[in-house]
């Protein structure tokens, strides 16, 4: 029973993460994480980008950017695709 519903979990967080991989062109993704990078296409943003993340199986979410330290993580979980997807559109 245990291994079941271990796998049912892993299905369903492979199919959040193929749905965020199909909803954006730049994406990629390791294990249970996937990122979104350079979301916004303007050559400024692009020369200092950023990239959105995602674990799902941690249910974290946030911006990574680059050239510039530091990072910014969600205050509210994303529990699912679609709570990542409202992230990335709050924060663009």
């Amino acid at each position: 029973m245990k291994i079941t519903m271990k796998l049912n979990k892993q299905t369903m967080k492979t199919k959040e993460i193929k749905k965020i991989a199909d909803y954006y062109d730049d994406t990629e993704t390791s294990g249970t994480e996937i990122y979104v990078k350079d979301y916004v296409e303007d050559e400024d943003v692009s020369s200092h980008g950023y990239m959105f993340w995602w674990n799902a199986e941690d249910q974290e979410c946030g911006i990574e950017y680059q050239k510039t330290p530091g990072s910014d993580e969600s205050d509210k979980p994303c529990n699912t695709a679609d709570d990542f997807i409202s992230y990335i559109n709050q924060n663009t």
